[in-house]
This record gives C-alpha cells, structure tokens and sequence, in this order.
C-alpha cells in the first residue's frame, strides 16, 4: 500500500466518522461566562438546565484539552462554577457538550 492510498483512507474514515456523529453547534448565545478575565474560578450560565448530563472541557488555543468534567446536573441547574487557578494566563475555549449539541466561547484568564 503506498503512503498516498494510506492518507486517502485516513481522510474518508475521518469523513464517514462526521457524517455519523451529526453534531450541531448551538448558538454561542446559549453561554454566558462571567466573570471575564477571570482569576480562578469562571461561572457558566447555560441554556442545557433541563439535560441531566453535560460535558464541559477547557481547551489551549492549540486544541489540547487542558480541564475536562462531566457534570451531573440532577438539580437541572443552569450554572456550573469551575475552579481552573491550575491553568496559565492566557486565552481558552470553553465546550459544553449534551445530547449532541455542542456551544463554546472563548474565555481569558488574567
């Protein structure tokens, strides 16, 4: 098999794997984060108050996942507080995920 057929079969994997996935982004509007820049602990206010269990990740601007929590939300609360004072200054995304849907929002920590 040369390299070249290897890369093509990489790519229609990849695309089979989208095409089954059928994600949707929400609408950033569905976080509101606070307060921003933050020190050490973010508050997320977000519109998944009715689903049981969310995901929530923290990723570097190079897309590496740097906190990941999955939050039981049995209250059917729709605020989750998270202490990130482990994380360096810098620029993050923040990902919900629940019931494939996915909302993110960058956030900036002093």
């Amino acid at each position: 098999m040369a390299v070249r057929d290897c890369k093509l079969s990489t790519t229609l994997s990849a695309i089979a794997l989208q095409l089954t996935l059928k994600v949707t982004i929400g609408n950033p509007k569905e976080l509101s984060i606070f307060p921003l820049p933050f020190s050490d602990i973010i508050n997320i206010q977000h519109s998944f108050s009715n689903e049981l269990n969310i995901e929530m990740e923290i990723l570097d601007m190079a897309g590496k996942v740097v906190y990941k929590k999955k939050v039981i939300n049995e209250n059917k609360e729709s605020l989750i507080s998270v202490n990130l004072s482990n994380l360096s200054s810098g620029v993050y995304v923040c990902k919900l995920l629940c019931n494939n849907q996915i909302s993110v929002a960058k956030i900036t920590k002093n």
